[in-house]
């Protein structure tokens, strides 16, 4: 624009193209800002990362893609959009490694054997820590050792289904006894061939899961 002055349409056309862009800037820092309070305050075991994912990738998206389409945006904001980046790419690592550790295969008992492996005692008493205390004791160095501790619990998580789903059935099941023809203390059971079969069948699950 001539001496910083308005002088035609264009510059005004200009002008609100480069407001339009800067508001949208302003948003997109403002979302980034409230979502990296929510990972990092919000307690590890209450904290939604799909959502945490959802945004990176959304963030990302904008700097990617939408930023560029204004030259003198990007331009001016290319210092604070790397800083933010920075700070994406830094948390979408952690995230994307802790992310595992929210199934709900992972009880306490798992977390005591994590908090061992990461050398943070002071952490089992803690419900509320967070994914900057996991960060702090560099927790995605034990990523071999966690991923065999979560395939554990995976593991559990399917045998104590199994033995639920066999409880279940021997409620269900019942133990009929008849008087034996017309006498009075002398009994038969009638489903024995159900009972049976429900017996083989479930010693053969049990065995194998032993």
């Amino acid at each position: 624009m001539a001496q910083n002055k308005l002088s035609c349409a264009d510059d005004f056309e200009n002008l609100q193209e480069i407001h339009k862009h800067t508001i949208r800037l302003w948003k997109i820092l403002l979302y980034w800002k409230k979502r990296k309070q929510m990972c990092y305050n919000t307690a590890f075991l209450n904290l939604d990362t799909e959502m945490i994912i959802t945004s990176i990738h959304k963030v990302t998206k904008y700097l990617d893609q939408k930023l560029p389409q204004h030259e003198f945006v990007q331009r001016k904001s290319q210092e604070i959009c790397k800083s933010i980046y920075k700070q994406v790419n830094q948390t979408n690592i952690i995230i994307e490694f802790v992310k595992d550790l929210r199934k709900d295969c992972l009880h306490n008992r798992h977390w005591m054997q994590i908090f061992d492996l990461i050398k943070a005692p002071h952490l089992k008493s803690q419900n509320k820590f967070t994914i900057v205390d996991l960060k702090e004791y560099n927790i995605q160095n034990y990523k071999e050792d966690i991923h065999h501790i979560i395939e554990h619990a995976n593991t559990e998580a399917k045998y104590e289904t199994i033995f639920k789903c066999i409880c279940e059935e021997w409620e269900k099941l019942d133990l009929k006894i008849i008087p034996f023809k017309d006498t009075s203390n002398s009994y038969i059971m009638v489903n024995t061939e159900t009972l049976n079969q429900a017996i083989e069948e479930n010693l053969n699950t049990l065995e194998v899961i032993s």
